[in-house]
Parts: structure tokens; C-alpha cells; sequence
């Protein structure tokens, strides 16, 4: 319960807890009080639920990982054999570095080397570890935050590559295609506006032929659009405009939650004041008249 709770010290209350049950079960040897994976998850988790807009994140997240450390250390010993580390265990410490990585990007690497990590581990032989599509979007969150597309979009590669070889359990969403095209948003440049249109149109075809699971949002056509508006490739902003248009279209035919925002408006405009049209300004003052 202290674990979940919103109280700013209440993850460092929690270790103190844990700390007691495994004084007491050393000099008890209670089974009932004996500290499991459970009882280091909940620290775990409550060192990983800061929030992502804390400056703080990236000193919680290295507590998270020193917990599974200790995790390893206690079970590798056979001092306890009830604390092995699980892929939850992992996948909260990647997810606490994935919330991280806007305040220091050496965090995003972190997450990798975890990720890693877990499928060494799994590949000896150790079946708890096994990373799913929670830790894989965690680490591609993580890249995309630091700007690091490239990286973002080579896991997003792995994971199609695992989904194709029969692993259903790694096939990309919704939200693992709009992390990538968001980080190639934050980068910028003529290839990053291609990759993320590119993208873009493989989850529409995907989802044409009836995948659900990668339908595009609001978030990923705003983050395609923006990629484009930064990209300065020839039409562009034409590009973004059709975006919104497609969006407009879709949402006069019930589906609101397609329909285009102001967010996506004013990249469109951006893309037009970034581009280098003869009409940029007057296709400009056409969309912000649709917002008013």
C-alpha cells in the first residue's frame, strides 16, 4: 500500500519496510515474514512512479536499478531464494530510466543495457526474464526522448522481426510506431520527415488490412506532421496539410477522436513558415481561419 501511495518519500518508507522483514526473517526465519520478488517489486515500482517532468528521475531510476542489483545478489548467494528478479523487475527499472531520459540522456542507454541484459539472460535459459512489448516500448520511449529515432526505430525493427518469427507476444501497437515517429519529430532533417511518413503509411496499411492493434491517433498523425514541417523537403508542408485534411475527413465521419487539433494545426502552419512555397503564407492563413 505505501508503495502505491502518492507520498513523496514514500518508495524510500517502502525500502525501510522491506529492510525490517529481512532483519526479522534473518533472525526469525518466520516463513510469513519472508521478503519474495513481490516485496522487492513494490520497492522497485515505487522508485520507478516518479513523475517523468521530475528533475529527480534520473537519481530515483538508478535506486530502482540498485534494488534489482540487490535483488541479484541476494538470490544468486542462495541467501534467499524466493527474491529471483522477474521481467517485472527488470521492466520497471527500464521504465523508470525511460521517464528519465528527457533530463539525462545517458538514461536511454541504461534502459538498452537492461534490455540487453534480460536477453542475455533469457537466452541461457531463464524464462522469467523475457522481455515483452511493455519493456521494449520503455526503451523505445527512452530514445525517442533523447532524439535518438534511429535507435528507437532499429527496436522497433527487432520487435517486427520477432512478431514475424511467431512471437505474438512483441508485436508493435499503436503506441510503439508513435514513439518512433515522435522521436524522428524531435530530430528533424529531410530523412527523419521520410522515415516518419513512411511509417505513418505502414500502420494505415496495416490497419486497412484490419489490424486494430496499429491504428494511427491523434498523437502519431501531430508527431508525422511535425517530423514533416521540420524536414524542409521539397512540399512538406503540402505533405502535413494532406495529413490534416485526411484527419478532417476521418472525423466528419465519426471518428472524433481522429479529428485534428490545434496542436496539429499550428504544425501545418509551421511546416508552410518553414517551407519555401509561393503560397505559404497565403495556405497558412487559410488553416488558422479553420481554427478560429
Amino acid at each position: 500500500i505505501l508503495s502505491k501511495s502518492k507520498l513523496p518519500d514514500a518508495a524510500e518508507k517502502s525500502e525501510v519496510w522491506l529492510n525490517r522483514m529481512i532483519d526479522q526473517f534473518a533472525k526469525t526465519g518466520n516463513e510469513n515474514i519472508q521478503p519474495d520478488t513481490c516485496s522487492f517489486n513494490s520497492v522497485i515500482h515505487a522508485y520507478a512512479n516518479t513523475n517523468r517532468f521530475s528533475a529527480g528521475a534520473p537519481q530515483r531510476a538508478k535506486m530502482a536499478e540498485r534494488v534489482v542489483k540487490r535483488m541479484e545478489k541476494v538470490f544468486q548467494s542462495g541467501e534467499n531464494d524466493q527474491v529471483k528478479p522477474d521481467v517485472v523487475s527488470y521492466s520497471a527499472v527500464i521504465n523508470a530510466y525511460a521517464k528519465a531520459a528527457e533530463f539525462d540522456k545517458d538514461c536511454a542507454t541504461k534502459a538498452m543495457d537492461i534490455l540487453k541484459h534480460m536477453v542475455k539472460m533469457y537466452e541461457g535459459g531463464d524464462k522469467d526474464v523475457k522481455p515483452n512489448k511493455r519493456t521494449y516500448t520503455s526503451v523505445i520511449n527512452a530514445f525517442a526522448r533523447t532524439g535518438e529515432a534511429e535507435a528507437a526505430d532499429n527496436l522497433l525493427t527487432q520487435m517486427k522481426e520477432y512478431y514475424e518469427l511467431g512471437d505474438t507476444s512483441l508485436k508493435p501497437d499503436t503506441v510503439c510506431y508513435s514513439s518512433v515517429i515522435d522521436g524522428y519529430a524531435k530530430v528533424g532533417g529531410e530523412e527523419a520527415g521520410f522515415r516518419a511518413e513512411e511509417l505513418l503509411h505502414e500502420m494505415e496499411n496495416l490497419y486497412n488490412q484490419g489490424d486494430s492493434d496499429v491504428k494511427p491517433n491523434t498523437r502519431t498523425y501531430r508527431s508525422a506532421i511535425t517530423a514533416l514541417g521540420k524536414s524542409r523537403q521539397p512540399r512538406a508542408a503540402e505533405k502535413a496539410e494532406q495529413i490534416v485534411e485526411e484527419m478532417e475527413y476521418m472525423g466528419s465521419f465519426g471518428a472524433h477522436d481522429l479529428a485534428p487539433n490545434t496542436i496539429c494545426y499550428n504544425a501545418v502552419i509551421d511546416a508552410y513558415a518553414r517551407g519555401r512555397s509561393m503560397e505559404k503564407a497565403y495556405r497558412a492563413e487559410l488553416l488558422l481561419e479553420k481554427m478560429l
